[in-house]
C-alpha cells in the first residue's frame, strides 16, 4: 500500500481514490457515486504505522461478488440495495444495484469529499457508462495524494512526542487487548510472508478452473 510504504520512511501520506458509481441510499433509481476508498498512514517511532484503510460503503463491492462465486443465497441486508432501490439480501440482485453507504448520508458524505479532491480538483468528468458492470473492476479512477514531512512542519522530536502521547491515551482507554489500526496487518505480513497467503474457497476454484484451461498447474493445498 502506498501510505504505508510513505509512513515506513517517516512520512504522514493521505491517499483517496474517486470510482465509477456503486453506492446510493435506499429509495434512489441507481447508483448515484462511487465507495470512494481512502486511506491515511503515520509513522509511529519505533513500532509499525499506523495505517487506516477503508471504501466508504458498508463492505467493499468485492464481498458481494465473492458471495455469489461461493454459492451463498444471502448477504446481510445493510449491505446492499436491488435495482429497485430497497435493501436486499441477494447477492445476484445486490451486484445489479448498488452498494449502502457507512453510516447513511455521513458515509455519502465522505465519499462526496473525495469525489470533490479525486475528480473535480482534477477537472475528471464521469461519463454515465462508466459505471461498474456485475463482474468487472472498476475503470476511469482517478486519484488524490498528499505526503508530508513533519520534520519540515513541527520537527521530528515534536511531531513524535505528540503521537505518542495520543495513541497511547488511545490503547490505554481500550484495554489490555487494544491495538491500533495497521498493528494487525503488520503482524500479519510477517505470518503471511513466512506460511503463505490463504484463499477463498471460491477464488481458488475460479484459479484452478483457470489454470486447468491454460494448461498451468496449480498447487492442490
Amino acid at each position: 500500500m502506498y501510505v504505508a510504504a510513505a509512513a515506513e520512511q517517516g512520512f504522514f501520506a493521505f491517499l483517496c481514490q474517486r470510482t465509477p458509481p456503486v453506492m446510493a441510499l435506499p429509495g434512489a433509481s441507481g447508483p448515484v457515486i462511487g465507495n470512494n476508498p481512502l486511506a491515511f498512514a503515520l509513522p509511529l517511532a519505533g513500532c509499525a504505522p499506523l495505517v487506516f484503510d477503508m471504501a466508504n460503503s458498508v463492505v467493499a463491492r468485492g464481498n458481494v461478488a465473492q458471495a455469489v462465486r461461493e454459492g451463498q443465497d444471502t448477504i446481510p441486508p445493510e449491505w446492499a440495495l436491488g435495482p429497485d432501490g430497497q435493501p436486499t439480501t441477494d447477492p445476484v440482485l445486490a451486484l445489479q444495484g448498488a452498494m449502502q453507504p457507512i453510516a447513511g448520508h455521513k458515509g455519502l458524505g465522505l465519499a462526496m469529499l473525495v469525489e470533490c479532491l479525486a475528480a473535480s480538483m482534477g477537472g475528471i468528468v464521469s461519463a454515465p457508462d462508466t459505471a461498474v458492470g456485475t463482474a468487472g473492476s472498476a475503470a476511469n479512477a482517478s486519484a488524490f495524494a498528499l505526503v508530508i514531512n513533519p520534520a519540515l512542519t513541527t520537527g521530528r522530536e515534536a511531531f513524535d512526542a505528540s503521537v505518542s502521547a495520543w495513541m497511547q491515551t488511545c490503547l490505554q482507554a481500550g484495554g489490555p487487548g487494544a491495538r491500533y489500526p495497521g498493528q494487525r496487518q503488520a503482524e500479519c505480513e510477517q505470518q503471511r510472508r513466512r506460511h503463505g497467503v490463504p484463499l477463498p474457497a471460491g477464488l481458488l476454484a475460479e484459479l484452478r478452473a483457470l489454470g486447468e484451461r491454460t494448461g498451468c498447474a496449480f498447487p492442490a493445498g
